[in-house]
């Protein structure tokens, strides 16, 4: 005789499989911002291979931000790539230094999968660690995911977390393996916020600093960036550098100032792309 099992009971042997959204009282905010994005979305970026790129994480404050960078980043890849988030494990969660999920992200549009022949490479390397109990929470990967799978429907990802005692030469082996692997097929994005709790005047300097930073390609500079995670930014440049030519296009600065009336203790946020020039 069939059983017949209620869709309750089919979803609780599912969603264990996955990271559950963690913004879901934000769903209908997120379906707004992207059906409908910014106007300053629609600009077109500069005639280049987009390779990787900076977007913040500050959510629901920066949605706008984040939903124009992948509305612009949309025109220029297909529409499958592999997505490489490196981010800060803000809640020092993590077992390991170098911490790896291999769950699927569930999303208001569906679940985004995970490229599996990456995070076993990454793993048979001993690059990274699984530990999937701190992405459940972190906002430095979940604040990104709708945005991918709403404009990149086909697409896949590889979501890298780092404790603060992440060092630099073990970051900076990830995004040199992952360039290697994956060549310009992969699209690396440090999901970081910068300055923290300065005035607004002071935070747009020290910001000015970092994409001056960030536009050299210098990891020597990286120890005098204002950011939530140096080693990500070390994944980030290591993985940018390996292809020559690589440029650090369309920078933009903005702070928390800009979204309310918060001056005096404020985050700083940067978006931009690093892309290598098209050849004949």
């Amino acid at each position: 005789m069939n059983r017949l099992f209620s869709v309750g009971f089919l979803a609780s042997l599912v969603i264990p499989l996955a990271n559950p959204f963690l913004f879901s009282d934000r769903a209908t905010l997120i379906r707004q911002i992207t059906e409908v994005p910014p106007r300053y979305a629609n600009k077109q970026l500069e005639s280049s291979v987009l390779i990787g790129g900076v977007a913040p994480h500050h959510a629901p404050l920066t949605f706008p931000l984040i939903a124009s960078f992948y509305s612009r980043l949309r025109g220029t890849r297909s529409d499958d790539p592999t997505f490489v988030i490196v981010g800060p494990d803000h809640y020092n969660k993590a077992r390991q230094p170098i911490i790896i999920s291999d769950r699927p992200f569930l999303t208001p549009y569906g679940a985004l999968g995970i490229d599996f022949t990456l995070v076993k490479k990454l793993l048979a390397k001993r690059l990274v660690a699984i530990d999937n109990e701190p992405f459940i929470k972190e906002h430095a990967i979940q604040s990104q995911t709708a945005f991918i799978k709403r404009f990149f429907p086909r697409s896949k990802i590889v979501a890298v977390l780092y404790r603060a005692n992440a060092s630099a030469s073990q970051a900076q082996k990830v995004g040199t393996f992952i360039a290697r692997e994956k060549g310009k097929k992969a699209f690396l994005i440090a999901s970081i916020d910068f300055s923290h709790y300065y005035p607004v005047e002071k935070a747009r300097k020290l910001d000015e600093q970092s994409v001056q930073a960030l536009a050299r390609i210098d990891i020597d500079a990286i120890p005098f960036i204002e950011a939530d995670s140096p080693a990500a930014i070390v994944t980030l440049l290591s993985y940018v550098a390996f292809f020559r030519g690589t440029a650090f296009i369309n920078a933009r600065i903005y702070n928390t100032a800009d979204f309310s009336s918060n001056t005096k203790n404020t985050t700083g946020y940067i978006t931009g792309f690093f892309g290598t020039p098209l050849t004949d």
